[in-house]
């Protein structure tokens, strides 16, 4: 069997579409209104391909679209729409647990949690576009 590799320049739209609209995008439009265009546009296109992606998309989209209705300026923005904001507390937290010997009760835990907090606030406030405090 021979595989060949993907390459998405070679991917055609359903039934002569437009070309392949990228998600990102629209994330990156700084109005609600030109972001909201381009996903519902991205919706026609994606019709054609999977309806319950779209169905999914749709029910989404205010969703999505929720920095932009708050007016978040664009760098932050970008790192509140990724993972890695909560990924980096949960790594945070896993390493400082790694400290810890003994667990006596549930209390003893919350309280070791509550002291590794403020570490992971002030990861929070390194990632590239936090808000000045």
């Amino acid at each position: 069997m021979i595989i060949l590799p993907h390459n998405a320049a070679d991917e055609k739209s359903p039934k002569g579409s437009d070309p392949i609209v990228n998600p990102n995008s629209a994330l990156e439009q700084n109005s609600y209104e030109d972001a909201r265009q381009m996903l519902l546009d991205m919706e026609k296109w994606f019709r054609g391909i999977n309806e319950s992606a779209t169905d999914s998309l749709l029910e989404a989209i205010e969703e999505i679209l929720t920095l932009h209705w708050l007016k978040i300026p664009g760098l932050p923005r970008k790192t509140l729409h990724s993972t890695n904001p909560i990924e980096s507390m949960f790594s945070t937290v896993r390493d400082a647990e790694g400290n810890i010997r003994r667990y006596r009760n549930s209390t003893m835990m919350r309280r070791w949690l509550a002291s590794v907090l403020p570490d992971c606030e002030r990861v929070q406030t390194d990632q590239r576009g936090c808000f000045d405090s």
